[in-house]
């Protein structure tokens, strides 16, 4: 079973209280933060393939979370469970600005859910809907900057993401930009074993050495990062219409890969270009995070606003939570 949003420690500020020691509870905590029933259940914030995420509320603090909720399929659930307490705590470590935090884990009713950092301009998903022209360029690179400040701390932590797409990076109206969803991630444990066969992710996104079934390590995620910047830039997926998977895949191992940047009205610099190919280069030639970050397009968002960028990512997925009714859990 694949596990969206592994448990990640929530950073010091948070407004969370402890549950006492021993205190009953309906709901596991698998981290020993928060009690299941201080949280007030608000509307649903949007669904994926593998679960639903509703917006919650801390009773006692008023701290405002998104709640995933998984389904425990099949018939060894106490399997599951035990292997997905372990994903969580191995991740608990992980704490950045640029990732998006875990607070809580509950087992109940034969469900999981996690208790998330609420981001409250949604997706790169949702930004696109609302400028479906694209993304202006000085705005690109700042989240482009930040996607990447991202993943140099989860590659220097040996985690690789494997799932990078627009769905999975978060904004909110303060200008922050935080990598998401760590259900198909790994971690490697030594410096000695830094590749791996897997195939899970989305296929879209996948870097061709990955579509191939070659051993691949953290710079299948740069790949990724070069097809989402591209498509927040054109406002479309950059490979093309609707596609089979065979054809999907003979198109993303083509040498070399061809981003279709006239079929916009716009004109891309050729520092964004230069950008989204040097992502896109073969595994052998592809650079790394930290080694990106010094890129000319990356180097163009040091003068940002991040206040202007909130501005701009705000939208109107932001739930008031003063017209919140009491709901209970979907069962």
């Amino acid at each position: 079973m694949r596990v969206k949003e592994s448990g990640i420690a929530g950073p010091a500020s948070a407004k969370v209280t402890p549950a006492p020691a021993g205190s009953p509870s309906t709901g596991e905590a698998v981290l020993n933060k928060l009690k299941f029933e201080d949280l007030r259940i608000g509307p649903e914030l949007g669904k994926g393939s593998q679960g639903k995420v509703r917006i919650v509320q801390h009773r006692g603090t008023l701290e405002k979370f998104a709640m995933k909720y998984l389904i425990f399929e099949g018939n060894d659930i106490e399997s599951q469970r035990m292997a997905l307490q372990a994903e969580l705590r191995q991740v608990e470590a992980l704490k950045d600005a640029n990732v998006v935090s875990s607070y809580e884990a509950f087992f109940r009713d034969g469900k999981l859910f996690i208790l998330l950092e609420y981001m409250d301009c949604g997706t790169m998903k949702d930004i696109m809907r609302n400028h479906p022209e694209g993304i202006e360029e000085p705005k690109l690179a700042f989240i482009a900057r930040e996607i990447m400040k991202g993943l140099r701390y989860l590659h220097e932590s040996k985690v690789v993401h494997r799932d990078l797409k627009p769905a999975n990076v978060l904004c909110n109206s303060k200008g922050e930009v935080k990598i998401s969803d760590f259900g198909v991630a790994k971690q490697f444990q030594t410096d000695a074993t830094m590749f791996t066969l897997s195939s899970q992710g989305s296929v879209a996104y996948m870097s061709p050495e990955r579509i191939h079934s070659e051993p691949y390590s953290y710079s299948c995620d740069i790949w990724s990062v070069g097809v989402t910047i591209a498509e927040l830039a054109l406002g479309e997926y950059p490979f093309g219409g609707k596609k089979s998977v065979y054809d999907l895949c003979q198109v993303i191992t083509a040498s070399p890969v061809q981003i279709l940047w006239d079929r916009s009205s716009r004109t891309f610099s050729p520092e964004l270009k230069d950008f989204v190919t040097k992502c896109l280069n073969p595994i052998a030639s592809r650079p790394s995070a930290s080694q990106l970050l010094e890129h000319p397009f990356l180097q163009s968002a040091k003068n940002a606003v991040v206040e202007e960028i909130g501005r701009y990512f705000h939208t109107q997925l932001e739930v008031k939570l003063d017209d919140m009714k009491e709901k209970k859990t979907e069962q």
